[in-house]
């Protein structure tokens, strides 16, 4: 049975923001992307919470009979891990990475389904 992705993807933002993502925020980019329909971004501090989430993230997936199309891709540095689950990709990433690449900047014109509050 084919999943509900907006659904998923908010829950799966939800998921993140609860576990140690910060500024976690999923997008819908369907009308401006050619490659996917959601993106998920979430800021990491350390290590040791890119792997928990990334962890989190496979059980979650798993669970929602939902399929990555390529293995994992994680810079030696873990700077910047990103998931791609066809419908929707994720990102996670460090301070460093996220203030370099400005990901919400570049998908400006995308609607906003999910935003971690403020004071998260």
């Amino acid at each position: 049975m084919k999943y509900d992705t907006q659904k998923i993807v908010t829950e799966a933002a939800e998921k993140i923001a609860e576990q140690a993502g910060k500024k976690t925020v999923a997008l819908n980019v369907s009308a401006i992307s050619g490659y996917t329909d959601y993106l998920i971004i979430t800021t990491v501090q350390s290590h040791a919470q890119l792997q928990g989430l990334m962890n989190m993230l496979d059980d979650f997936l798993a669970a929602h009979d939902v399929q990555t199309r390529n293995p994992t891709k994680r810079p030696k540095d873990d700077q910047w891990a990103y998931v791609d689950c066809g419908d929707f990709v994720i990102h996670i990433m460090r301070p460093e990475a996220r203030t370099f690449y400005e990901l919400e900047r570049l998908w400006h014109e995308a609607e906003v389904v999910y935003s971690q509050s403020a004071d998260a």
